[in-house]
């Protein structure tokens, strides 16, 4: 008897009036396709957009389309992992002016994610930024940006100035809020976690920022005075 197949995940259809689901499409364990999907889908134009931690051409995640009424799918973009592009993008994409914005949890330059784009008219795929981590900047983002007034701002779980330890040992920083100039091409580090152990501060953001009459507003899983996750508020 052979080996199972290696469960890959769908994308599905709900309808609230009737609570009947439908699978739109199944992710194959074939290379080709897109497979482990980890966050929720956009729609552009009547078309879904999203993002696979696994799967695609190099094995290092993918971007794909879904044509909601035919369960059509497309891998649009199959990221080629380290050093030269992205790999593992677990967070949901973000659609301005004809173009999508995600990040990826790993890969880049120094194989700890990147910030990346690609245009909808092409498929082209621009790596925006590779995060250089602990102790200049941050590492492994884990959430999906926001747009405010022509700025992405997100989170990344680790790297920062504060020299929070992983399980080793290892200073690994304690996480950052950051921005990324869409007209410079640049990004800039808004603020580093600095943990429960060093100043009752959160650790590891691993949500999306919401922005709110020009602040914005996020969590944390760890950190803060009791050591169980904190909400915070940045002035970009």
């Amino acid at each position: 008897m052979g080996r199972p197949r290696q469960a890959a995940g769908t994308a599905f259809s709900l309808d609230p009036a009737t609570g009947i689901e439908t699978v739109l499409h199944t992710f194959s364990a074939k290379r080709e396709d897109g497979r482990g999907p980890q966050a929720g889908l956009i729609g552009v134009n009547g078309t879904l957009y999203g993002t696979t931690e696994y799967g695609g051409a190099y094995n290092a995640g993918a971007v794909f389309s879904l044509d909601p009424t035919t369960g059509a799918e497309a891998v649009l973009y199959s990221f080629k992992g380290y050093p030269s592009d992205g790999a593992g993008p677990v967070a949901g994409l973000l659609h301005v002016n004809g173009s999508l914005y995600g990040t990826t949890f790993g890969g880049g330059a120094q194989d700890l994610g990147t910030v990346f784009a690609i245009d909808l008219a092409t498929s082209a795929e621009t790596a925006l930024y590779s995060f250089q981590g602990y102790p200049s900047d941050g590492a492994e983002p884990g959430a999906g940006l926001i747009d405010v007034n022509g700025s992405l701002y997100g989170t990344t779980e680790d790297g920062g100035a504060q020299g929070c330890k992983n399980e080793q040992g290892e200073y690994i920083g304690c996480g950052t809020a950051f921005s990324i100039n869409l007209q410079l091409g640049s990004e800039t580090e808004l603020y580093s976690f600095c943990g429960e152990q060093f100043c009752a501060d959160g650790q590891e953001p691993l949500a999306a920022l919401i922005s709110l009459n020009g602040v914005l507003y996020g969590t944390t899983e760890l950190g803060g005075e009791y050591g169980y996750g904190a909400v915070f508020s940045i002035v970009p």
